[in-house]
């Protein structure tokens, strides 16, 4: 019974061994294939706010690629100037080692690049965030938010806009990602409110529309 016992005990060892051995050969592998790319990359890109979609060989034989580079930097834009700026490629590297470790086959989705020292400005001077999500919440109350597009518009202040979001934790709107998937009538009802909040103050407001 004690040598049936200890042969019983050597068989598992020797499973939970090859197990681990797998796993090992499993990380091992992941990081060999980008050691093997290291010299040739491409990279793919979807620039939410744009809809424009590139794919690119940006790295070639060690080397960066000068005009895929700059398609990057354009994809990668400050969009509301179509202001370009010129991109780290440790950056870009960086992008395609997360996107290769996931195994992601969809293109990388930008919702924020580049963005220039006017738009800091405008988005620090007149920005309010709007949030979509079912459920109450509280003054205080922190939620993580995704940014999905914007309203702009003027009151007696000056230009505004108003950046819209959405509850990423909200399985209701968790899958939402650009202004195309909000329910239209949603999108009439927030511009209403803006076209008249402001009227009981005998002050107009206009809205220019959604971007």
């Amino acid at each position: 019974m004690l040598g049936k016992g200890l042969a019983l005990l050597t068989r598992k060892r020797r499973q939970l061994a090859g197990v681990a051995v797998l796993a090992f050969c499993a990380v091992i592998g992941a990081h060999t294939l980008i050691a093997n790319s290291d010299r040739s990359r491409t990279i793919s890109l979807y620039n939410i706010h744009t809809k424009e979609t590139i794919t690119v060989l940006y790295k070639q034989d060690g080397r960066y690629v000068a005009d895929a580079m700059e398609k990057v930097n354009w994809a990668l834009r400050d969009w509301r100037q179509n202001e370009p700026t010129k991109m780290d490629p440790a950056l870009v590297d960086l992008l395609w080692e997360v996107h290769t470790e996931l195994g992601s086959k969809e293109p990388i989705h930008i919702i924020s690049g580049f963005r220039s020292r006017g738009t800091n400005d405008m988005l620090r001077n007149h920005t309010d965030a709007l949030l979509l999500i079912d459920e109450p919440t509280f003054t205080g109350c922190r939620v993580w938010a995704r940014p999905i597009g914007g309203l702009e518009m003027r009151d007696d202040q000056g230009e505004d806009f108003k950046v819209l979001c959405v509850a990423v934790a909200d399985p209701h709107q968790a899958h939402v990602e650009d202004l195309g998937q909000v329910r239209p009538h949603r999108l009439i009802e927030i511009e209403h409110f803006f076209n008249t909040y402001k009227m009981l103050e005998d002050k107009e407001t206009d809205v220019v529309g959604w971007r």
